[in-house]
C-alpha cells in the first residue's frame, strides 16, 4: 500500500508542479505582452483652432462615437467587466488629452501606441488608423476646448487567469500588434462618393461590424450583423436608421438604435447616403434581418 502512496503522492506533487510552471508561463507571456512598448515614431500634424474648425470637431467626435467608450463628458467609463478575465477602463479624455502633444495624440488615435510606448487597451485604432489628418486634426483641436473633469473613480485595467490566457492565445485584442504601422490605408484621398462612403465605413462602421471584411461579430460582448445586410434597406430607409436608430422592420435594433441616438444622428445626409452608396457593392453575405 505505502508504494502506491508514494506514487500517488509524487504524481500530484508533479502536476502542481507542471501546473504551477504553466500558470508562470502564462502570467510571464501575458506580462510581456501588455507592458510591451512599440516604436512608432510621431508626426508632426495641423490642429485648427478656429471656431467653425471646432464645432466640425465636435461634429466628428459623435459621428466617431467617442463617448459610447469614454462615457458622458469624457469622463471615462468601465468599458469591461468580466470575472477572472479582464476589467477595461477607457480612460478620462478631459485629464488625459492635457498631458499628451498633437502628435502623441494623433500616434494614440492611429497607431493605440500610448504616451509611454505601450498598447492602448480595446482602443479603435484598428478603425481610426486611415482617418485623415484633416479630421484628426479637427477631433484634437475641439477635445482641448474640453476643461478637465473630476475622474469618477474607475480605477485601472486589470486582467485575471482567464483573461492572460486568451492573451497568450492571441484571442485578446492587442491593437499596437496588429496594426500595419508603416502602411496606412489611405481611403480619405478618394473623394467620390463611393471613395467617400468606403472611408466613412471603415472608420465610423467598421469596429462593430466585423473590420474590414464588414461580415459581423459573433463574440459575447458585441454581436452584429454583417452590413450587406444594408441591401435590404432603401436609400431613405437607411438614412432613417443612422439618424433615429429605427431598423425598417423593427423600431428597437439594440446596440444599433443607441449608437444611432446617442452620436449616429450626427452623419450628415450626403455621408449617410455616402455611406449606403458603398454598402451596396459588398459582396454577399449572410444577412441577418433586422
Amino acid at each position: 500500500m505505502k508504494p502506491v502512496l508514494n506514487i500517488l503522492k509524487w504524481g500530484g506533487i508533479g502536476l502542481l508542479s507542471l501546473a504551477l510552471l504553466l500558470a508562470a508561463t502564462v502570467y510571464g507571456i501575458s506580462e510581456y505582452r501588455l507592458t510591451r512598448t512599440y516604436d512608432v515614431p510621431l508626426a508632426a500634424i495641423d490642429v485648427p483652432h478656429d471656431a467653425i474648425s471646432v464645432a466640425e470637431g465636435k461634429r466628428l467626435v459623435g459621428v466617431y462615437h467617442c463617448g459610447a467608450c469614454h462615457g458622458e463628458g469624457y469622463v471615462g467609463k468601465e468599458f469591461i467587466n468580466a470575472p477572472n478575465v479582464a476589467r477595461i477602463i477607457a480612460a478620462n479624455l478631459t485629464t488625459s488629452i492635457p498631458t499628451y502633444s498633437d502628435p502623441e495624440l494623433a500616434r494614440l488615435v492611429r497607431h493605440a501606441v500610448k504616451k509611454d510606448g505601450q498598447n492602448a487597451w480595446m482602443f479603435a485604432s484598428g478603425m481610426y488608423t486611415p482617418m485623415t489628418d484633416a479630421d484628426l486634426g479637427k477631433i484634437i483641436g475641439y477635445l482641448r476646448t474640453i476643461p478637465p473633469a473630476p475622474n469618477p473613480g474607475l480605477g485601472t485595467n486589470s486582467f485575471g487567469p482567464v483573461g492572460r490566457g486568451l492573451i497568450v492565445a492571441g484571442e485578446f485584442p492587442i491593437m499596437a500588434a496588429v496594426i500595419n504601422h508603416q502602411r496606412i490605408p489611405a481611403w480619405g484621398q478618394d473623394t467620390t462618393q463611393l471613395g467617400r462612403g468606403r472611408y466613412l465605413t471603415m472608420t465610423v462602421c467598421s469596429g462593430c461590424h466585423g473590420g474590414p471584411t464588414l461580415a459581423g461579430r459573433t463574440d459575447d460582448h458585441m454581436k452584429s450583423p454583417a452590413l450587406v445586410i444594408a441591401t435590404s434597406y432603401t436609400n431613405a430607409q437607411f438614412r432613417h436608421l443612422l439618424h433615429t436608430g429605427e431598423g425598417n422592420r423593427k423600431k428597437d435594433c439594440g446596440m444599433m438604435s443607441a449608437l444611432a441616438k446617442g452620436f449616429l444622428h450626427n452623419l450628415t445626409n450626403r455621408e449617410t447616403d455616402a455611406i449606403y452608396t458603398y454598402l451596396q457593392t459588398l459582396p454577399d453575405q449572410a444577412v441577418a434581418s433586422r
